[in-house]
């Protein structure tokens, strides 16, 4: 019985960046943040937050710290975010990153 039943899915939230300055590149539009708690990875599910309304949802594309394309940037430095398609970034948006765990139910 319990083989039958689909697992149980949690997000938790890895880290929080903070948008000081928005760039225009060639493909639209990116980031300038901080990273203000935890850690931001691009392999992450991300959420773009403005007040606290969640505006965008889905995966990042890039993530750079300076010229490099990185995996993760740690808490305290800045870094250069774009997320998929999504080109309305604005000064004081919060960008979390999030995993989803998938969990075996139990009776």
């Amino acid at each position: 019985m319990l083989g039958m039943l689909d697992p149980e899915v949690r997000e938790s939230i890895i880290g929080r960046a903070l948008v000081k300055q928005v760039f225009k590149v060639n493909k639209g539009r990116a980031a300038g943040c901080i990273v203000k708690s935890g850690k931001v990875s691009r392999e992450a599910h991300a959420r773009v937050l403005r007040g606290k309304q969640p505006v965008f949802d889905g995966k990042m594309s890039t993530l750079r710290r300076h010229l490099d394309e990185v995996d993760e940037v740690k808490n305290g430095i800045e870094c250069g975010i774009r997320l998929g398609s999504f080109n309305e970034y604005e000064e004081g948006d919060v960008i979390e990153c999030y995993t989803l765990d998938k969990i075996d139910q139990t009776l």
